[in-house]
């Protein structure tokens, strides 16, 4: 909150293609549970995130992003709210439904938690888990045993985490990573576009120093010729984790007159050296010609 109002992270995809949400899409903030029904029921939609924020005096709003629930969109789904972590298990076991989105809130010295799943069937079936107060080694751990990727994480103010994954393997395997603490949202920027990913999930917060920082996990955005040209670039600037952490690495390919079939990175301004030198070259020949 700042000077009353809410504060907002959000990360978006262009409403077409793959990503268009068809019969439309809305987000409200400031909703009381009441009025996150009430939107539902006007617009026949399903949540797809919501997010508990207190307003002050432990008085609890939502800010809610929720889809059109029609036609080929429609899924069967749940969602519940202040609920105790015995109470969301009891939950998922009985309904067999998956968790799309995660979230906790604080309310009278107790935590609850605010929870959106999806009929874990058909198109959406996938094998995940959640786990509740990790400590980030036991994310670490939960992730490496299931190989898995993460798709939410949600921070408590003791810096453990609640998080929900999925399996990474087979017809879901897809490159991904995840990390913590970046100090503003321009870091974060520069982490996906360096390796050609998207963020799927950013956490906002402030440390016991009041400094704001983000954790941020990311999906795989690049097509095959920009995927492999940043495999070449990572044998030197990856570390170990897979995180660009040693330098700045570009690239760039488009045909004459056609379409763009590397984007590595290009448009983050870095020295790019000898490779400018051919830039020069065609120029000087071209006056030669």
């Amino acid at each position: 909150m700042v000077g009353g109002a809410p504060r907002f992270t959000a990360r978006m995809v262009p409403n077409s293609g793959a990503y268009a949400a068809p019969g439309g899409w809305w987000w409200y903030h400031g909703l009381t549970v009441a009025g996150v029904t009430a939107a539902l029921n006007a617009n026949n939609a399903r949540l797809i995130d919501l997010e508990p924020y207190d307003i002050g005096g432990g008085i609890i709003r939502y800010a809610a992003v929720m889809v059109s629930n029609t036609g080929g969109a429609a899924r069967g789904w749940t969602w519940l709210v202040g609920v105790s972590a015995a109470q969301l298990g009891t939950h998922l076991a009985s309904t067999g439904h998956r968790i799309v989105d995660l979230d906790h809130f604080v309310q009278g010295g107790e935590r609850r938690y605010t929870a959106v799943m999806v009929a874990n069937t058909g198109a959406d079936a996938k094998a995940w888990q959640y786990w509740l107060d990790q400590s980030p080694l036991q994310v670490a751990t939960r992730v490496a045993a299931f190989q898995s990727r993460i798709v939410k994480l949600d921070r408590q103010s003791n810096g453990r985490y609640n998080m929900v994954q999925v399996s990474n393997t087979r017809g879901d395997q897809s490159a991904w990573w995840y990390r913590y603490g970046f100090a503003t949202m321009t870091e974060v920027a520069d982490f996906a576009t360096q390796l050609a990913a998207r963020p799927v999930d950013i956490v906002s917060y402030t440390t016991a120093q009041g400094e704001r920082r983000f954790d941020a996990a990311f999906i795989d955005n690049a097509n095959a010729d920009t995927r492999r040209m940043r495999a070449e670039f990572g044998k030197t600037f990856l570390d170990a984790s897979g995180a660009p952490t040693r330098g700045i690495f570009q690239a760039y390919l488009k045909q004459v007159g056609g379409a763009v079939s590397v984007d590595l990175n290009a448009s983050r301004r870095a020295e790019t050296a000898s490779a400018l030198k051919v830039l020069h070259l065609l120029h000087a020949m071209r006056e030669v010609q």
